[in-house]
């Protein structure tokens, strides 16, 4: 009982916090057949109505429906209950914001983005007016923004990405692969190679539970494309943690105890040390971090944008920068998505992701100028919604004054 409580209460936490987290939904309904059936395919196949393993079964369902049930109240819990119990067009109804268009959220709209057939339109558009009730009204709105079915310009500004100097509207299906190879510190991709060089044999039924979340998640965001960011893939990093302990199992260290110990064990030690560096040194720019395979995270902006690199860390580092510089009239080109003016007063040359507020304030200038300029480093390297991608190519042939943090350069030009 306790298991399943704490079970109940992480996976809450997990779905309340990573909507990623759903992929975890069909994980765990396979995790309870392969319990149920042995972890043996053939007795799945063979025993499949057996009278036992219906039994199994049936107990296994209900703790299933008690995980659900306790996940939906942790949920509820974390969001504070905003809207619950109310139906999905009622609460959009009540709802004062006008920012967003409500017609999109409404259940029938759902639907139809789903399905043409006008029977299948009335069960789904019913299901989630009532069924959708049990979970927060906000919670409800963020899954149907991230779940993008059948709308041609929402799809391609989920998938869309820049990688190593290209920009697809399609993405790129090897995207999150890249990215853990060159954001992953460089001792932990070491590590997962000694797990397989000392015992390569895969112990399917005890370890299936740490390998198939991984695998699921890679694939799942690599067919679907989503090019946002490491970010889709970082509930692997737990799994991938644990799975990596398996070199100091009893059984590993026995089958290879002479080299193991005389070799390894220094090894892995001096790879700890090393990851606990990297933490440190980096600090507190985590967000972009680089590998030294691609030179360390002063290059990282050639390599990867969006939430990979920048979620406007940089933003009060410069706004620290100017005012300890008196700098009076600073020129900022920015590609993120934050508000600069929150941060301090400045003539904004080009701001093509800032909030709609922002935007008049913004006019992009692309004609060579003097003065104090502060330029996003992404939108030197490719800029793809700007109007003019190249609009700051002439900016290239300077060499900048300062750096802030890994994401903003800092130019000062008398002639141009």
């Amino acid at each position: 009982i306790i298991n399943l409580i704490l079970t109940s209460i992480m996976f809450g936490l997990a779905m309340s916090s990573k909507f990623s987290a759903l992929v975890l939904i069909p994980i765990f309904i396979f995790f309870i057949i392969l319990q149920v059936y042995d972890f043996s395919f053939r007795t799945l196949f063979t025993e499949t109505v057996n009278k036992e393993r219906v039994k199994r079964l049936t107990s296994f369902g209900s703790s299933l429906v008690i995980i659900i049930l306790l996940t939906l109240l942790i949920i509820n819990i974390v969001y504070a209950f905003d809207g619950s119990l109310k139906t999905l067009n009622e609460r959009l109804r009540d709802d004062p914001y006008t920012y967003f268009d409500k017609g999109y959220f409404k259940p029938d709209s759902i639907a139809k983005r789903i399905t043409n057939n006008p029977p299948l339109i009335y069960v789904i558009s019913t299901t989630l007016d009532y069924g959708s009730s049990l979970l927060p009204y906000n919670y409800i709105k963020e899954i149907v923004s991230a779940i993008r079915i059948n709308d041609p310009a929402l799809e391609s500004s989920a998938t869309g990405g820049y990688l190593m100097g290209q920009y697809s509207r399609e993405g790129f299906w090897y995207y999150h692969l890249f990215a853990f190879l060159i954001k992953s510190p460089i001792p932990l991709l070491i590590l997962i190679s000694i797990v397989f060089i000392i015992h390569f044999k895969i112990d399917f039924k005890n370890e299936v539970f740490l390998i198939l979340p991984i695998l699921v998640f890679f694939v799942f965001f690599s067919l679907h494309k989503t090019s946002g960011g490491i970010r889709y893939i970082l509930p692997t990093f737990p799994f991938i943690f644990v799975f990596i302990g398996r070199i100091f199992s009893n059984k590993v260290m026995d089958a290879n105890k002479v080299n193991f110990r005389k070799l390894f064990t220094p090894l892995i030690i001096l790879l700890m040390l090393w990851y606990v560096a990297e933490s440190f040194f980096i600090f507190p720019n985590y967000t972009a971090y680089f590998n030294q395979f691609i030179g360390g995270s002063s290059n990282g902006y050639k390599y990867l944008q969006s939430t990979d690199f920048d979620a406007g860390q940089d933003l009060p580092l410069l706004a620290k920068y100017v005012n300890k510089r008196e700098i009076n009239n600073i020129k900022f080109a920015y590609g993120g998505t934050a508000d600069p003016f929150y941060y301090l007063n400045l003539t904004c040359i080009a701001c093509p992701s800032c909030p709609l507020w922002a935007l008049p304030k913004c006019p992009e200038n692309c004609t060579p100028m003097s003065g104090t300029i502060a330029v996003f480093t992404a939108l030197i390297v490719y800029a793809p919604n700007l109007e003019n991608v190249n609009c700051f190519d002439w900016i290239k042939s300077y060499e900048p004054i300062d750096k802030i943090g890994y994401t903003i350069f800092i130019y000062n030009l008398t002639k141009v």
